[in-house]
């Protein structure tokens, strides 16, 4: 019975006696067009084997042709990432408000990962590779974990709650001098209390660190591939070319640029403040701003003052299905107002007492027998008792849900328009009066008389 090594053996003598090696057997068949199906079969399905006997007899080969392939293969994957098709391409002084507001890491992760599948690949493994680092970033949240759950249940936060709760935990934990940037990460997980406790937590944070990671690591890259083909060929004009190129990745080297970007970036947001100003849809806020300017060098005059007071507004969009026939009820509201000295008795609603505000919604059935009000007494003591008690029961914190809501405002993306700042300090009646007439004017809302295509709001109580 013929051995598979027998048939080897008889084959090899085969060869040989047509004047062939092995070798050239192979490399002819590898080179025959006609017998391409032979060849095909054999590297779809062997090609581990192929590749393993590759790495032990000619492994320096297979590694400098290897090294070869992936050099195109990445240098063609920055090609396509800098062409103005993949869309990643940023110009300070043509750009928008709206390419600001679309920018997101997700996004741009996932064209760089459609246009450079082999480069993304290469940074998700150069980023893992140090197995201690990626420990000391495991073993930095499970610490912070650690102490955060011992900070809520200290004495410390026996007196706070909500925002002042957070800050206060976030400031507990302090990242050790020569810790890597990743710490500061895990810090932030303080910020939505909850703590990496599982593997998988841990790894969508790590996955998420990588993700952004790798895209500054792509762009850099092609940045420097650009910059290096630029000024590879020792030419006069290239300082030119290599400062546009910085441009248009959105590197701005002059303070022309950054003024440009501003002034793109201000009339984008005139127009915009207009467009919401007009519809009476907008409600208008404001607040001080204060900026101490201090001197380099010393001025000698110790008494000069170097804090400016501005004004910073911003325009809100209201929703839910409001309209401007349902604000348009200024002088309604002024003839039913108490306080205004002409009003009318008979105009003048009646005031109402708190037990009539008690029957505004309708009482329903509970299984627990309790009416609402005392059902939300029981929710307001186990929020206390959790909250403010005995540190025993700061490990219920989690389990405590909110109050059951009764005719909630449904929640919407709101629309803000920032305003331009404004070189009024608000600390008299007058100047604030000088604020609100400065908004509305940006919002293109007045006395038509006096501002050209101004839409009056006399009628109106939005802002």
């Amino acid at each position: 019975m013929n051995t598979h090594s027998d048939t080897l053996d008889g084959t090899v003598r085969l060869l040989h006696s047509r004047g062939m090696t092995p070798a050239d057997f192979f490399a002819g068949l590898l080179e025959s067009q006609s017998h391409f199906p032979h060849v095909r079969e054999l590297f779809v399905e062997r090609p581990d084997l192929l590749l393993a006997h590759l790495n032990t007899w000619s492994r320096v080969a297979m590694l400098s042709w290897a090294q070869r392939l992936m050099e195109e293969t990445y240098a063609h994957e920055m090609l396509a990432l800098s062409n103005k098709s993949a869309g990643l391409q940023f110009q300070a002084s043509k750009a928008d408000a709206a390419q600001v507001a679309a920018f997101s890491i997700e996004d741009i992760s996932a064209r760089m990962r459609g246009r450079a599948p082999a480069l993304w690949e290469l940074l998700d493994v150069l980023l893992s590779a140090d197995a201690r680092a990626t420990q000391r970033r495991l073993e930095a949240g499970k610490a912070a974990a650690k102490r955060i759950r011992k900070f809520l249940q200290g004495e410390k936060a026996l007196d706070l709650e909500g925002d002042e709760l957070m800050v206060a935990a976030a400031a507990d934990v302090e990242v050790d001098d020569g810790a890597e940037s990743e710490a500061e990460y895990w810090r932030d997980t303080v910020l939505l209390m909850e703590a990496p406790s599982s593997a998988e937590i841990v790894a969508e944070r790590n996955k998420t660190l990588n993700r952004i990671k790798k895209v500054i690591a792509q762009i850099t890259n092609a940045m420097l591939y650009k910059a290096s083909s630029v000024s590879s060929s020792n030419q006069p004009e290239h300082p030119r070319l290599l400062s546009s190129s910085f441009r248009d990745w959105g590197v701005s080297l002059t303070t022309s640029s950054i003024n440009n970007m501003v002034n793109n970036l201000s009339k984008d947001t005139a127009v915009e403040m207009k467009e919401l100003g007009c519809t009476l849809l907008a409600a208008y806020t404001y607040d001080n701003v204060d900026i101490n300017l201090k001197h380099a060098t010393a001025t000698g005059d110790a008494l000069e003052d170097t804090l400016i007071h501005l004004t910073s507004g911003t325009m809100l969009r209201l929703d839910h299905g409001i309209t401007p026939n349902m604000l348009a009820c200024s002088e309604a509201l002024w003839k039913s107002n108490e306080i205004n000295p002409k009003a009318l008795p008979n105009h003048i609603p009646p005031t109402m007492s708190y037990e009539q505000l008690l029957n505004i919604h309708p009482k329903d059935e509970h299984l627990s027998g309790l009416t609402r009000r005392e059902r939300f007494g029981v929710w307001v003591f186990l929020r206390d008792l959790v909250m403010h008690g005995p540190p025993y029961f700061r490990q219920f914190r989690r389990n405590l849900d909110p109050p059951k809501s009764i005719d909630p405002i449904p929640i919407i993306k709101s629309r803000q328009v920032p305003c331009r700042m404004m070189n009024i300090n608000p600390s008299t009646t007058a100047n604030n009066i000088s604020v609100l007439e400065d908004l509305l004017r940006q919002g293109g809302v007045g006395d038509s008389s006096e501002i050209n295509q101004a839409v009056s709001y006399y009628e109106m109580v939005s802002w």
